[in-house]
């Protein structure tokens, strides 16, 4: 009888590891990499005498094979000036849902803090 039990509790393990590399090999298929920015061009606004709009297009390399819902992602940057930060700004769960997206953003800048 222990013999029985010894080769059940072995064909578990068996089970559990198969069901684990299953696992890994489908999630290599899913996710391939993880999302990457491609290009992000910038243009002026609306313009008032306290502030300035500066408008960002980034976009953005999505390589996922196989897409389940919706991806989100969290998406800081910063705009320089002559290597001089003017702005800096963060959007939350913005959506990522194709192979190629592009997600539209939009930064204030205080014209008092422009330099002379």
């Amino acid at each position: 009888m222990n013999r029985s039990l010894s080769t059940g509790r072995l064909v578990g393990v068996v089970g559990v590891v198969a069901i684990l590399l299953l696992a890994i090999a489908a999630y290599g298929l899913i996710v391939v990499d993880t999302p990457r920015v491609q290009s992000v061009d910038n243009s002026w606004g609306t313009v008032t005498t306290e502030q300035t709009e500066i408008e960002s297009e980034i976009q953005v390399e999505n390589p996922l094979l196989v897409r389940v819902g919706d991806a989100a992602a969290d998406v800081r940057y910063t705009v320089a000036l002559n290597g001089i930060t003017v702005a800096t700004e963060r959007e939350q769960e913005v959506s990522l849902g194709g192979q190629e997206d592009v997600i539209m953003v939009s930064t204030w800048m205080d014209n008092n803090e422009i330099p002379d």
